[in-house]
């Protein structure tokens, strides 16, 4: 009876292990291995995959097993990415110091649109769209507006000074504009050329500048999300009140975030990714093997999740 026991228990060992193992983060050749990929974006029309690295745009059909550069038209300051975004054709490429892209035909060419920006306004760290409407937060020089067929920008800025102008993130929700600024702060404004008021400040985070709000982003039930220098904080009333909710998010310094339904992600300065299901009242780390480079970015494709670093290239954790 006792070698039958120990006969069952040595057969059941492997199948133990395996069930108890932790999904890994796989790192991917290329698009770049040392570059900084400040941006990931997958168009939902064509499932292709673009990776916005400090070594130009790169495009992926196949969940990033291979990639190709796509970088006609952007001049040398264009081939820094800070930030995409997609609005049905077109693909919007904000830069570190080239200002701002548009590509209509999947990234094969590119064009700048930088009429009415100024100096100050060429680092564009984030982008918002809103059928038409396009705003931009830039760092130094706030926000830039254009509606339509962009031919020009406008500066937004009533109400932003000093580091206010340090534009880090930028969201739309509810005919409202929603920026996270250098300082800590989230603003709100009623679009256009409508005044900005600040709606939250972060606590200080004495190792960066004071909490900065790297992050802002509307979820699918319109909550607002924040991420910053000293956590995360989620508001359900347009951003009037703001709750913190950091229980088991145990690296405070929150620099990307994405969400799909009530699932959130968050990506660190310390490297490690943390994931949510409702809605950021319970964070637990996930996966295992990630670099433990900053999650400068993230998406989530249908099949996998997508994880930009500074310095180690794009990873992928299947979902």
């Amino acid at each position: 009876m006792k070698a039958k026991l120990l006969l069952s228990l040595l057969l059941s060992f492997p199948f133990c292990l395996l069930s108890s193992q932790v999904p890994r983060w796989q790192h991917i050749n290329g698009p770049t291995d040392s570059s900084l990929v400040g941006a990931l974006v997958v168009d939902p029309a064509t499932k292709y995959i673009y990776a916005g690295t400090w070594e130009g745009v790169f495009r992926s059909a196949d969940n990033g097993l291979t990639w190709d550069p796509k970088n006609n038209g952007l001049s040398h300051k264009g081939l820094r990415i800070l930030s995409m975004a997609i609005n049905g054709k077109d693909i919007w490429l904000g830069t570190y110091g080239g200002g701002i892209y548009l590509s209509s035909d999947n990234g094969e060419n590119w064009i700048p649109v930088n009429n009415g920006l100024t100096e100050d306004a060429l680092i564009v760290k984030s982008i918002a769209i809103n059928d038409n409407d396009i705003y931009l937060g830039t760092y130094g020089g706030g926000v830039y507006f254009s509606s339509g067929n962009v031919k020009s920008w406008t500066a937004v800025n009533d109400g932003l000074s000093g580091d206010n102008l340090i534009v880090l993130s930028v969201a739309i929700s509810k005919n409202r504009i929603f920026i996270g600024t250098m300082d800590g702060s989230v603003f709100s404004s009623a679009g256009n050329n409508s005044s900005w008021t600040r709606l939250l400040t972060a606590p200080e985070y004495l190792l960066y500048s004071p909490g900065s709000v790297n992050y802002v982003g509307v979820t699918n039930d319109n909550s607002l999300v924040a991420g910053s220098n000293s956590g995360a904080f989620l508001s359900t009333d347009n951003g009037n009140k703001w709750a913190s909710i950091n229980n088991g998010l145990r690296d405070s310094t929150v620099i990307s975030m994405a969400f799909s339904g009530t699932t959130l992600l968050a990506g660190t300065h310390g490297g490690s990714i943390f994931i949510s299901a409702n809605n950021g009242k319970n964070w637990k780390e996930i996966g295992d093997g990630l670099s433990k480079a900053s999650v400068i970015s993230l998406s989530i494709g249908d099949n996998y999740y997508f994880a930009g670093t500074g310095g180690r290239g794009v990873w992928k954790l299947q979902r």
